[in-house]
């Protein structure tokens, strides 16, 4: 008995292990300079590769001033401020991206020093 459940055991883990975990569930991290953006993408110089990331509605900015510069837009009855409003050429950020069918989504944005 103790070697049927043991059999059994590592054929349940044989079979799991059988599937990868697709590589667009996973988050990765990139750490640069910010090129250009336009709203809708971010190009950032990372270790001397170009990285563009798309940004969405669902994109969070992590920066010193943001919180002013959301507030000065929702006081203008704008849903937030542009991320040009924040984030430009120039700037070294960190990103939170996940990447899907070799489009690079940006989660989390963060302005760093």
């Amino acid at each position: 008995m103790r070697r049927t459940l043991l059999l059994l055991t590592f054929a349940v883990l044989l079979i799991v292990n059988a599937f990868p975990v697709e590589a667009g569930n996973r988050e990765n991290k990139a750490r640069g300079t910010v090129l250009s953006t336009d709203g809708i993408a971010l190009t950032v110089d990372a270790a001397g590769v170009s990285m563009t990331f798309v940004v969405d509605a669902h994109t969070r900015v992590e920066a010193r001033g943001a919180g002013t510069a959301t507030r000065r837009a929702q006081s203008q009855g704008r849903r937030g401020p542009a991320l040009t409003d924040i984030i430009s050429a120039g700037h070294s950020i960190e990103v939170d991206y996940r990447e899907t069918d070799g489009v690079m989504l940006a989660l989390l944005i963060r302005r760093v020093r």
